[in-house]
């Protein structure tokens, strides 16, 4: 270590009796190498094109694309069977996360172009506003907004600047139950006391019969987005990622 300092001519570490703690020019450094390592990893990547293994981590941070990510899962291991997916649901700083190579995929329904990464526009999936069956308003589907306005909601906890769960911003709706789970949103609207916005595919994927979607055509559509490192081969795991998830993109819109 000292003598990487003293090339670098710079403490990278401060310190403290017998422990050595990283400082604000160590992180920076350690933040590079950890680009640099993973570049050598695409590297290696490239020169063996007969298969895909190990892990490929994979994050998500929107319930419509965790939904298809649940359906792309068995097509990406039944045509790559070494690979194992490793998924998280929370990523603070998505775009950082994919350049360290912390994580290969990132799933959102927003994405701001860097250098370094690519972006996969995954399509575009409509929302809706559904009851239970004994909800009131369950014999009335083509009620008005005023009418629907009436009614609280279920939904997820707000997030500054945004709905999370797409609700247009300039309708003022009353939510008097806050959930982060979305099966738990999608089991309290079938209970038949509150409505729920929920991306049409994500209903499908619970309804058997239990929810009933309004009429109301004001809910905008969500964009899903695939963000992955630039690398030097196309057949990589990241790709694969995506691959799978155009596939169930495909099969959910029939």
């Amino acid at each position: 270590l000292a003598s990487l300092e003293n090339a670098i001519g710079r403490q990278l570490f401060d310190r403290r009796g017998r422990k050595l703690i990283l400082n604000d020019d160590g992180r920076a450094v350690l933040g590079q190498v950890r680009v640099a390592m993973r570049g050598l990893d695409d590297a290696l990547d490239s020169l063996d094109t007969s298969i895909l293994r190990g892990s490929v981590r994979i994050a998500s941070s929107s319930r419509l694309a965790t939904t298809l990510l649940v359906d792309a899962l068995p097509l990406l291991t039944d045509e790559h069977p070494l690979l194992e997916p490793i998924v998280s649901l929370a990523i603070a700083e998505p775009n950082k996360a994919v350049l360290s190579g912390d994580i290969d995929v990132w799933l959102g329904e927003s994405a701001v172009p860097e250098p370094g990464l690519q972006v996969d526009h995954l399509g575009d999936f409509p929302n809706g506003v559904y009851c239970g069956n004994e909800h009131p308003l369950a014999d009335t589907l083509n009620a008005p907004i005023e009418t629907i306005l009436a009614y609280p909601f279920v939904g997820p906890p707000p997030v500054p600047g945004k709905a999370p769960d797409n609700w247009p911003p300039d309708v003022e709706r009353v939510v008097t139950t806050q959930v982060y789970q979305l099966l738990t949103a999608v089991q309290i609207c079938v209970q038949g006391r509150l409505l729920a916005a929920l991306p049409d595919l994500v209903a499908a994927a619970f309804n058997a019969g239990d929810l009933r979607r309004l009429d109301w055509d004001g809910m905008p559509h969500a964009s899903i987005f695939a963000v992955r490192r630039r690398l030097l081969h196309p057949r990589d795991k990241a790709r694969a990622v995506v691959s799978a998830m155009e596939q169930a993109v495909a099969h959910a819109r029939g």
